[in-house]
């Protein structure tokens, strides 16, 4: 639970930036509960896995698609094989640990990719605008509300309630 947080942190921010934070978080939304759907009809009646991780998968889809649609990046940036192996990679490295749900971080991953790629294509205008003099790092606002998301008076009742149900 405190990896799916923590990755939510740079990933939802991440598609925000790319896609903006309406679109981006509803391509997350649908991502996420998308991989769930086809992962409990891939699996049956008797299972009973949904979590968020499926969504964090889905944001690496998201932002592979937009890597490879992208204007104005290098060509070498833009290489399908080279994304597609970076997302494999990130699959492999942290989506199959024991008692993970491998398949649906695969949806997550596939539903994501294919949602950013419609999304990213969709758009009128360039994925991510120049920088226009500012910085390019979000405010200390930005970056306060994700601290405090993390912080043990959010998190706290939520291990709590997840030990009281064991």
């Amino acid at each position: 639970m405190i990896g799916n947080a923590g990755a939510s942190v740079v990933l939802v921010g991440a598609v925000s930036h790319q896609l903006g934070p309406g679109v981006g978080l509803c391509v997350l939304l649908l991502a996420g509960a998308g991989g769930n759907a086809l992962t409990a009809v891939a699996h049956g009646t008797h299972h009973a896995s949904v979590g968020a991780s499926t969504a964090i998968f889905g944001a690496i889809g998201i932002l592979a698609a937009t890597r490879v649609v992208s204007r104005g990046r290098r060509p070498a940036a833009r290489k399908l094989w080279m994304v597609v192996a970076a997302s494999l990679a990130l699959l492999a490295l942290l989506g199959t640990s024991p008692g993970s749900d491998l398949l649906a971080h695969l949806f997550g991953l596939l539903l994501g990719g294919a949602l950013g790629l419609a999304a990213a294509l969709a758009l009128p205008r360039p994925l991510r605008p120049q920088c226009s003099g500012r910085s390019p790092w979000p405010s200390w606002r930005w970056w306060s509300a994700r601290g405090y998301a993390l912080s043990p008076e959010t998190t706290a009742p939520l291990y709590a309630s997840s030990r009281l149900s064991s």
